[in-house]
């Protein structure tokens, strides 16, 4: 359920991202946790026309990186996704999706297919 709330408003942002002129950002951060261990993340994307592209890439402990592409886009009537997703042993996933917002309520329906098989997702947020 909290990544499924975490995909909402993140595809969300992006499209009111989207709403406004062509628009490119970036971000960057770096954290450590407990143990001593270091993380790095690196985002960037470009929005134009009701769509945004989006790029990441986080490093963790011993180098492993793990990267992220896809694009979000306004339908009108919702929004879509769309990407792939490569670990640091190399396994690519690609995935997609889509959802809608009304009434305090959205919906999403999606999934990925990766090395190991196929994963759908649906579910419903709703406002209370």
């Amino acid at each position: 359920m909290k990544k499924l709330i975490a995909t909402t408003l993140a595809a969300a942002s992006v499209l009111a991202i989207a709403a406004g002129d062509a628009s490119a950002w970036q971000r960057k951060t770096n954290s450590t946790g407990p143990n001593g261990n270091g993380r790095s993340v690196e985002s960037s994307g470009n929005c134009s026309g009701g769509s945004c592209t989006y790029n990441r890439t986080v490093t963790g402990p011993a180098g492993n990186t793990r990267s992220r592409t896809g694009t979000v886009t306004d339908t009108g009537n919702g929004w879509s996704r769309s990407g792939s997703a490569t670990g640091p042993n190399g396994n690519t996933v690609t995935y997609g999706g889509s959802g809608r917002c009304e009434g305090g309520s959205c919906t999403y329906q999606g999934g990925r297919t990766g090395p190991n098989g196929t994963t759908t997702r649906s579910g419903r947020v709703s406002r209370y």
